[in-house]
């Protein structure tokens, strides 16, 4: 959106739509623009919208994984829009191996509790 702005007593809004199409909408128009919001599968865990679109290209191939498709598939209430290829749907629906996630979390984990007990045991 260019901007919102008074014209002859008159609302006009001006809108960008790429490739050099300005439009102008006056009140009198119906405006029929919404806001759009664009967000990660890793984001959208936890939630839900009435649509989902998911682009699939064979570009994202580090993100055609079943299970990324799987939780945007599911954030959908009502429709889901896949945009894309067929190869790279097929490839996120085969791909069912999640990447390794190189973590300290389990030692952290042991630590914490070594140091845990430690403590109750010094008390007791």
């Amino acid at each position: 959106m260019l901007g919102i702005y008074r014209k002859d007593s008159k609302m006009v809004m001006e809108v960008d739509f790429g490739d050099d199409r300005v439009v102008k909408f006056s009140d009198e128009d119906y405006w029929p623009l919404t806001h759009g919001y664009a967000m990660s599968v890793h984001k959208s865990q936890g939630n839900e919208c009435p649509v989902v679109i998911i682009p699939l290209l064979g570009c994202f191939r580090r993100m055609l994984q079943r299970n990324i498709l799987y939780t945007g598939i599911t954030r959908a209430t009502k429709q889901v829009i896949l945009v894309g290829s067929k190869q790279a749907v097929a490839k996120a629906i085969r791909n069912n191996r999640m990447a390794k996630r190189n973590t300290n979390f389990a030692l952290r984990l042991r630590q914490v509790y070594k140091s845990m007990q430690e403590y109750y045991e010094k008390s007791a």
